[in-house]
Order: structure tokens, then sequence, then C-alpha cells
């Protein structure tokens, strides 16, 4: 499994804060008004006892003088210290203002969620090899990916934010192998990998396209026997529709899939020769929701956080603590996410989903839609957005029939082979023909004739 090594488990991952979003959202107002009324009651009760408390106190250092006399004319009496005992008090109150106060707004756990390059590196150590990959990377797509994290919580509500010694959750850990998981986190980015000279590579799919053919199909010594040229399908898709699963937990995030979602024209002048559509559903990986994030059927609750006649009352003071926090429905998700930690606003105690972009979508009406602050905006599947840096420009965008630059073309051809070309072939290889490059999908050797069939897409 992609967790198994006990430094791995060990190792400091960033735990991402979160609150739950509570449905129908006047339940959430009346555990949050009986909670402050408990506060006040609590509070009352606390003031009591403490100058009670500091009565005893001031008794006490009555007795400490006497005792100290008796001892200084030869007695051996013991000091009872109650000095810190109103502190000890205040102290232990606000201890408990704090945790009902979390339970109240739904607050006050994390979800550890390790890095996806983590992961990676914990496989390839496991394996022997290394891995390479641009996406990852800090050089490429602004360093956006670098910092993505894989969230599992399908079983617990996670751990108490102020368990800070507690990086890893067992009960939530991921049952996934590596090639389970390189599976899940390679789907958004419309990638493949592949490992070559002990080095797994994660790259888009056509960037594997690239670089030296092992075989030039024009320069084939005798020529080709046959070669047949068809297009791949016998028509373009006129739109693509790109989505996340709904998680069968998370309703909260569920509720963002009109931004992380999207329906995208490629049929534009009209031409018939394109009709139906591409889907692209992402499998396994779910939308994810933040405080602020202003989705539609936002919990208006939060924006007590930004009300300043507000902050004067302790239990939503509190709310400003959880200001930029994940919403979940009840702490849990049945589905993955990947997340962009937002490491220059928070610690790996406190982790944050990194929201510094901003994005305005095309509605089908021609209006525009303000989807500011949009949280974790480098993982959208949106093709309608004004602003560019999101997965469909950046991965998906290649599959439009008008701007791709694969020529669409299924090639069958036939020829007779020898050592040398058997050496070269590569099932995995790209083959050239007329210039442009092509995929290897298939190799058919028929060993009576000594003729090789090659299939591939280009």
């Amino acid at each position: 499994m992609i967790y198994e090594n006990n430094d791995f488990i060990k190792k400091e991952h960033p735990r991402f804060v979160y609150c739950d979003a509570v449905k129908p959202e006047w339940l959430h107002y009346v555990v949050l008004i009986l909670g402050m009324a408990v506060i006040g009651m609590i509070a009352s009760f606390t003031i009591l006892v403490y100058q009670f408390a500091f009565v005893v106190k001031e008794i006490s250092l009555i007795v400490d003088a006497i005792i100290w006399l008796v001892n200084v004319f030869g007695g051996n009496w013991s000091a009872q210290k109650l000095d810190d005992l109103p502190k000890d008090i205040i102290d232990g109150f606000n201890q408990f203002e704090q945790g009902i106060t979390d339970n109240i707004l739904g607050c006050g756990h994390t979800h550890p969620s390790p890095l996806v390059r983590d992961y990676l590196d914990n496989i390839c150590k496991s394996c022997g090899i290394s891995w390479n990959s641009s996406i990852f990377s800090q050089s490429r797509y602004n360093g956006d990916y670098y910092d993505l994290c894989l969230w599992s919580g399908q079983v617990t509500k996670g751990t108490p934010i102020g368990n800070t010694g507690r990086h890893w959750v067992d009960k939530d850990k991921p049952i996934l192998n590596g090639t389970e998981f390189l599976k899940l986190i390679i789907s958004p980015f419309n990638a493949e990998w592949r490992i070559i000279n002990k080095v797994l590579i994660i790259e888009r799919h056509d960037y594997l396209y690239s670089g030296t053919p092992c075989i030039n199909l024009d320069n084939i010594k005798g020529g080709l026997d046959e070669c047949r040229i068809r297009w791949a399908n016998d028509r373009q898709a006129a739109y693509g529709e790109f989505q996340y699963s709904l998680d069968p937990f998370d309703n909260a995030g569920n509720e963002a899939k009109s931004r992380f979602n999207s329906i995208v024209g490629w049929n534009t002048p009209y031409s018939p020769l394109q009709s139906g559509k591409k889907t692209v559903m992402l499998d396994g990986l779910s939308p994810v929701r933040a405080i602020g994030d202003k989705v539609p059927d936002y919990p208006e609750i939060f924006d007590l956080v930004t009300d300043d006649a507000w902050q004067h009352v302790p239990v939503i003071k509190r709310f400003t603590d959880y200001a930029d926090a994940m919403l979940l429905s009840k702490g849990r998700g049945g589905n993955y996410k990947l997340l962009i930690w937002d490491r220059a606003k928070s610690d790996t105690d406190n982790a944050l989903i990194k929201r510094d972009w901003t994005a305005n979508i095309l509605q089908p009406d021609g209006t525009i839609e303000n989807a500011s602050p949009a949280v974790n905006y480098p993982m959208w599947l949106q093709g309608n957005s004004v602003e560019k840096g999101n997965l469909y420009d950046r991965f998906w965008q290649i599959e439009n029939p008008r701007q791709t630059l694969l020529k669409n073309w299924y090639i069958e051809a036939t020829f007779g082979y020898n050592c040398e070309i058997l050496k070269a072939l590569d099932v995995n290889g790209i083959a050239e023909k007329g210039g442009n490059l092509g995929k290897i999908i298939e190799i058919e050797i028929d060993s009576a004739n000594k003729t090789i069939k090659l299939c591939l897409m280009m």
C-alpha cells in the first residue's frame, strides 16, 4: 500500500482544518444560540467560583504566615500552596469554552492529508526507482500542484486541532496500491505514466508522444506492403462535459459542482462533422468547499466571521479562527479530494486550502458570475472561466477537435521486418508517418510471412 513505511506515517503531514456545514441552516443557528446560553450560565458560575477561590487564596496566605511563624520556633508544618487556584479555574473555564464553542460551530478538527509528492517518494522508494513530473514541480504551471495533497476522510472526523502531535489517522488511510494511486492522481491531468530506465514519468498524455520516434514508416526498407488511414472516430465531439464525482457523504462539497464542473462547446462555427459529446468523469474524486467561497447556497451563518458587530461575542469571535477553513458535511467524505495547501498562510498543524485566485464564469445566458475567491482553482475543470490556469485549459483543452494538434487518425501499416526493426520497436513508443508522430497502440507479428502490422493513433 502507498502508506506502508513507518517514516512516512510519522512524517509531519499537512492537517486541513474544517468546519461542518450543518443543514438545515436554521438548526445551526438554534445550536449556536443554545450554546451561547450554556456558556453564559457556566461563565456566571465560574465568576462565583473564582471569587470564592480568591477568598480562599487570601485565607491561605494568612495560614501560610502562621505556619511560617510556627516553623521559626521549631515546628515542622508544611504549607498548602493555593496561589494559582484562581488562575487554574480561569484556565479551566477557557479550555471548556473553547471545546464547547468548537462543537457549537462544528469546527475544531483537522484531517491529515499527505502531499502527493510524498506519496510518490514513498512508492518509488519501496520499488527502488525515482520519479519525475513537470506537473508536480515548482517550475511549471506556476508551481500550483507542487503542494497538492490527497485528502482521505471516509471513516473518522479526523483529529482535534489541539492534538498538534498527530499528523496521521490510520482509520482514514487511503486503501490504494501504487497502480491505483497513480490512476487516481493522473486522472485530473489528462496524463499517463510510464517507467523508463527506472524513472517513473508522469506527464500529460501528448507529452509522452513527443520525442524521438522508434520507427519512421516512410523509411521502411522495401516500403509498406499496406497502409490504411481512417478517422479514429466517425464523428468529432461537438462539446465536452467535465465532471468530478459526487460524494456520497459530503453534500457540502457537492454544492461546489457548478464551479468545479463545466460543459464546453466545441462546434462554433457549426460543422456537421461534429456531433455528440466527450465525457470526462473523475471517478473517486470530489469537489471541495471552504468558508467564504460564496458558492450558491452558501451557509450565511459563517458571514458572522466578518461582521464587526458580532466580534465582541466570545462564541462568534471564535469563528475568526476558522475564517478560511474547509467545509464538510459531518466531518467526513466518501471520496478522495485533491487539495492545494496554502503553505504561505498556514502551517502543517492548521493547513488551509489555497484561495489566491479570481474567477469569472461565463453563463449560458451570456452573463458573468463572479466566482471569487476561487478556492482550489487550479483543480477546477472549468472551461468557461474568463481566467486561465485551471485543469481545463492546461490539460483538457487539447481534446477540442478545433484546437488539438492531433490528427485523430487511426493508421494500420503492414511491412516486412528484420532484426533491426524488431529491436527498435517499442510497444509504448511513438512512430512517424508523413512528418507526423503517432502513439503505437498495437504490434502484431506474423512470423510465417515475416511481416509486422503496426497500429497507431495520430
